[in-house]
């Protein structure tokens, strides 16, 4: 019987932890470079999510893992975002500034695919427009990430757009965020967006700081800044889900509800990203739907095992 294994990754000087758990008998998957040859191999016909997988393979995903980006504008969020969705505390300091790619990458055998050696990476990435930066900067940041990817052979699972509800002018087609967004297009189509299949979440950051009757509900900017963003990417039979989020959950004392935060709007989060991500990886990526599901599940034991 395998069991999930205990994995430290150290990134940053921080180390991450996932605690072991007791599972089925699982099969290791190889990257996407072997798995054609593994497909048609009798050891695969052991793997209960073969189908599944071969799916997400045919769409750009990896065969084994997935991959969870993130960009934005420079305070926006990106890395208190991620800390969020990894159970993290302290990964993201305010006023520090990410300057370079970091991938922050734990061990998640998966018992829904039944795969040993599935991980789940998450990538921060420098904020576009930091009053440091040029313009050239931050299109060579945008270039570094597709040559990351270009690398990698395969598209993100998910890739998170973050934008600031608190930020003025945040809709407008010649905002600075529209602008971004537009960027974003330019420089990661091919490589990074899946325009098709789609890959892209809208994370709205900032929900607490925003006027009461926003926090309280805020469908109607959710919903015109989906439509703005479809508009920029040009998918707008396609829009991108939208999710609200807040960065500074301690300094608002959000309560926790199943070991997620209790927005003002009553949603939890991260819950409600994954859920986002679930929906958006359908019936095209079932690595991606699966692995999420399965640390959506999990988290709030995930959180326990780290003393939060």
């Amino acid at each position: 019987m395998a069991k999930r294994k205990h994995k430290t990754v150290k990134f940053d000087s921080q180390l991450l932890y996932i605690s072991p758990s007791p599972e089925p008998e699982l099969v290791f998957v190889p990257n996407r470079d072997e798995f054609e040859d593994f497909a048609k191999q009798e050891t695969s016909q052991g793997l209960m999510g073969l189908a599944g997988i071969q799916i997400s393979y045919q769409n750009f995903r990896s065969p084994n893992s997935i991959t969870i980006l993130a960009v934005g504008l420079s305070g926006d969020g990106i890395t208190f975002t991620l800390d969020h969705l990894m159970g993290q505390k302290g990964l993201a300091e305010v006023g520090k500034r990410t300057k370079a790619i970091m991938e922050h990458t734990f061990t998640w055998p998966s018992v829904n695919l039944g795969i040993a050696n599935s991980e789940i990476i998450f990538i921060d990435t420098p904020g576009i427009g930091h009053p440091e930066s040029s313009s050239e900067m931050d299109l060579q940041s945008l270039k570094n990430i597709a040559k990351y990817f270009e690398m990698k052979q395969y598209h993100p699972n998910f890739v998170l757009l973050i934008g600031s509800l608190a930020q003025p002018g945040i809709e407008r087609k010649r905002g600075k965020f529209i602008k971004f967004i537009r960027m974003v297009k330019e420089t990661l189509e091919n490589t990074v967006l899946d325009l098709i299949n789609s890959n892209v979440i809208l994370v709205l950051t900032h929900l607490a700081e925003c006027i009461p009757s926003v926090q309280k509900d805020p469908s109607e900017v959710v919903t015109r800044l989906g439509a703005a963003v479809a508009s920029a990417l040009k998918i707008e039979n396609r829009p991108p889900v939208v999710v609200v989020a807040e960065n500074k959950v301690g300094d608002y004392k959000l309560k926790r509800a199943d070991g997620f935060f209790v927005l003002p709007n009553n949603e939890l989060y991260p819950k409600n990203v994954f859920e986002g991500m679930m929906t958006i990886a359908g019936d095209h990526d079932p690595v991606g739907y699966n692995l999420v599901n399965e640390i959506c599940k999990d988290f709030e034991f995930l959180q326990a095992t780290q003393g939060k």
